[in-house]
């Protein structure tokens, strides 16, 4: 049985990530952004615990968290009928008090128990390097 192997992909993304994410310490990837208009849509899945299935999700977000040594990224619904955008403030979780619902919860692309590794990093793979 030949089971491939992901860590130089892992590696490589990673390696990409830090050297492109800059003093913002993140990559923006949000599709809906005037910007990143021509830009293909980086998805991840997440696991819903309630419904027990696998829920697409958008990527707005990947960086190199340096602390943690990991890939990391933020994420919104993918929903039709209305888009959210974050802010600077939003990625680097700076707001406070009561708008601290506001700031972008970071999920680790590798050891997180809700993100589905494998189609998150191909999609990463395959479209970040539009973002950087």
């Amino acid at each position: 049985m030949n089971i491939p192997n992901l860590d130089n992909l892992y590696d490589e993304v990673a390696t990409y990530v830090k050297e492109h994410q800059g003093e913002k310490g993140y990559i923006d990837c949000q599709p809906y952004k005037k910007e990143n208009g021509d830009c293909d849509t980086i998805y991840t899945f997440e696991f819903n615990e309630l419904s027990g299935w696998g829920e697409e999700r958008v990527v707005y977000g990947v960086r190199w968290n340096e602390e943690e040594k990991d890939l990391e990224i933020c994420f919104e619904p993918y929903v039709r009928s209305f888009r959210t955008i974050y802010d600077e403030k939003t990625f680097k979780g700076e707001y406070e008090g009561e708008d601290k619902d506001a700031n972008a919860e970071w999920y680790s692309v590798r050891w997180s128990d809700i993100i589905y590794y494998i189609p998150t990093i191909f999609s990463i793979a395959e479209s970040i390097e539009e973002y950087a």
